[in-house]
């Protein structure tokens, strides 16, 4: 900017958008390989929600119990969904406090117990 006698900033903004910028761009182009738009649409709120979620990993006990944040979960047994001791499920936890379990990608029927409790050491 020097050697083209550039001293105020409004001199420097002036040669910047008429001159540098465009010269640069054009510098920096090229064409696309392709004229396909890879863009997506938005995804809708329910994607969103489950994009959102808490997951944890959990193991199912022998007694199809699922432990959680000190709390237990007892699985109910189902033909098809039902899921295996000692195998692990994930517990899913959406911002509204919802909890699900998933097992191989499908939601299992849980019905809740009371929480943990500590033993008392004597």
């Amino acid at each position: 900017m020097r050697r083209k006698r550039i001293r105020t900033h409004e001199q420097a903004h002036l040669y910047l958008q008429q001159e540098y910028l465009p010269e640069h761009d054009q510098r920096s182009t090229c064409a696309a390989p392709e004229a396909e738009n890879y863009h997506r649409r938005r995804p809708g709120r329910a994607e969103l929600e489950e994009v959102f979620r808490l997951e944890r990993e959990r193991r199912i006990s022998n007694d199809s119990v699922v432990r959680y944040e000190n709390r237990f979960f007892q699985l109910h047994a189902q033909s098809r969904n039902y899921a295996p001791a000692k195998r692990k499920a994930v517990v899913c936890q959406w911002q509204d406090g919802r909890i699900e379990i998933e097992y191989r990608g499908r939601k299992l029927a849980w019905g809740g117990r009371s929480p943990a409790r500590r033993r008392e050491r004597t």
